[in-house]
């Protein structure tokens, strides 16, 4: 997703993938372990930052999207 090939543009910027690496370690912890281990510290990083990561996915993605409609006309 994140590297560029000869028929398309990547999917999503390094920057954005190394964000959303801390959610999926967070699914990745919850899925195996138990709610009750989960520290309101660790997660507050994630909660807040949410939106803003959000928002840049929407944009790349959109981005993306955008790519593929040009290079079809």
């Amino acid at each position: 997703m994140i590297r560029e090939t000869a028929n398309r543009s990547s999917v999503i910027s390094v920057e954005l993938a190394q964000k959303l690496t801390d959610y999926l370690g967070f699914r990745h912890f919850y899925r195996h372990s138990y709610s009750f281990f989960l520290e309101w510290g660790e997660l507050e990083k994630l909660v807040t930052a949410l939106p803003e990561v959000w928002d840049q996915a929407k944009r790349e993605l959109s981005a993306f999207l955008d790519s593929l409609k040009q290079g079809s006309d």
